[in-house]
């Protein structure tokens, strides 16, 4: 509880598989109590350029008034497959920031969710996916809006080449009882080729 990080913690998973059946699982738990704020980066890397599955979850609970800016960055082996949930909870008057970069994998797939729980709660989410070759990225965000005084905002943005293809679909709940709310949303995507592809649903 009010604990400030001048530096930011890196989490870095380095993915060296000695054969063609790996999977790995990481668990992150991250909780920002009170009044604190911290930067938090999360790598996944690999050694090598095998096939094996990374299956990671990511849960973090951003206290009152608190600040968490939360850097993703996914450049695993071209031949890895990657799925990737991230779960938020915000309280009152904080602040949740995200910047989501993918580069690697065959198959990639990142799910964001955040829950606004507390009045004036806020959240920024961002995210660049540059994929080439026969990749296919996968990206899907959901922002609940349960309470007033809430803000959201979001930018996704996509460069494809070759046969790649991703998806971005993004979805915001604004309940009932959550007057006042201002919500944003943007998926903006470059296809540097005729056979690269793209489906979004903002």
């Amino acid at each position: 509880e009010g604990r400030i990080f001048e530096e930011p913690i890196h989490l870095v998973f380095i993915a060296a598989p000695s054969g063609r059946d790996a999977i790995i699982q990481p668990r992150n738990l991250i909780v920002a109590e009170k009044g604190s704020k911290a930067a938090v980066v999360e790598s996944y890397v690999s050694l090598n350029g095998d096939s094996y599955l990374t299956n990671a979850v990511t849960e973090i609970v951003v206290g009152a008034r608190s600040e968490i800016d939360y850097y993703r960055i996914q450049r695993e082996s071209r031949e890895a497959y990657h799925i990737g949930t991230t779960q938020v909870q915000v309280g009152r008057g904080a602040k949740f920031s995200s910047a989501s970069i993918s580069l690697g994998a065959r198959l990639s797939r990142h799910n964001l969710n955040v829950l606004l729980l507390e009045e004036g709660a806020k959240c920024e989410l961002t995210g660049l996916y540059f994929g080439s070759g026969n990749q296919h990225m996968d990206h899907h965000t959901l922002i609940d809006h349960p309470k007033p005084e809430g803000s959201s905002n979001q930018l996704y943005k996509g460069i494809l080449s070759d046969e790649a293809s991703g998806v971005f679909s993004g979805k915001i709940f604004v309940r009932q009882d959550a007057q006042h709310t201002d919500a944003h949303q943007a998926n903006k995507n470059l296809l540097l080729s005729e056979k690269a592809t793209v489906d979004t649903q903002p």
